[in-house]
Order: structure tokens, then C-alpha cells, then sequence
């Protein structure tokens, strides 16, 4: 998936929660895979269609109270579709895209995402998806919790 100012379509964003921060020193935070998915949109000449994946796994870098970096890893056998609500064209929807048409999930049942650089709640890095790396860039609300 490229970016959007590439008329390409993308990954909403990236809006993981997470666990403990250490707020004096630098940690990778794991992410909460349950409360956690990524939103994803696409486009199309006929249309387009909105959805979620799940992580399964994957860490926010912190430095103090700073998002420096991160990488996941995308589940794409849990790939939903939330704009078509008829039941069977949305089965049949996500058996075209889990297909060897696009994400081919039998033999690449996951993608990964490696941030490379985080500047205010622009986050760019690199997407794997079918064993092809894109670098891309997008809008996120980074958040996450500190518990004591």
C-alpha cells in the first residue's frame, strides 16, 4: 500500500494500545494486540471500501514520554470489511482480497510495518506486504497510557 498523496491506497493509521510506559528511560512498550487494529481504506475506479486488520504482534518504541520508532506485525487472515453490510458480497469481497488477486494470505499471512521516523503525528516507514517493502507516510494519533 503506498501512501495517500500518491492516490494509492492506504492505511488510515496505525492506532495501537499499549501497556506500562517507563517514563525516565527508553523502552519498547508491547502493543495490546486485543484493543488494538489497524483501519484501513481503499479506492478503486467503481468505488471504494473501508475496513480493519488486527496486529498480532508489535512494540512502540518510547523515549520518556516521546514515540521514537515501532514495528508490528499485521494479521491479514482477520482483514474486515465495515462498509459492505450485505453478508454475502462481504464474504465474497474478502475472498477476492484475501486471494492471489491482491494479499494472497495463504502464502503471506502476515505484513509488517517498521516505523523509521516519527515527527509530530506524521509516522513514515516501512510496509511489507507479499515480501514487496514501501516505504509510506502517514497521519496518526499515537497514544498510550501510563500505569503505576
Amino acid at each position: 500500500m503506498a501512501d495517500k498523496s500518491n492516490n494509492s491506497s492506504n492505511f488510515a493509521g496505525i492506532n495501537p494500545s499499549i501497556g506500562v510506559v517507563s517514563i525516565f528511560n527508553s523502552a519498547a512498550v508491547k502493543v495490546n494486540t486485543a484493543a488494538s487494529s489497524i483501519a484501513w481504506y481503499a479506492e478503486k475506479v467503481t468505488g471504494k471500501h473501508n475496513g480493519t486488520v488486527a496486529i498480532s504482534t508489535g512494540a512502540l518504541n518510547v523515549d520518556g514520554s516521546k514515540s521514537v520508532g515501532g514495528n508490528f506485525t499485521i494479521d491479514l487472515k482477520t482483514i474486515k470489511a465495515l462498509d459492505i453490510t450485505d453478508p454475502g458480497y462481504n464474504q465474497k469481497f474478502i475472498s477476492h482480497i484475501t486471494s492471489g488477486d491482491f494479499f494472497e494470505i495463504e502464502k503471506f499471512p502476515t505484513a509488517t510495518f517498521v516505523i523509521t521516523k516519527i515527527a509530530g503525528n506524521q509516522v513514515t516507514g516501512n510496509l511489507t506486504i507479499k515480501g514487496i517493502t514501501k516505504s509510506i507516510s502517514f497521519g496518526s494519533k499515537l497514544a498510550f497510557s501510563i500505569k503505576f
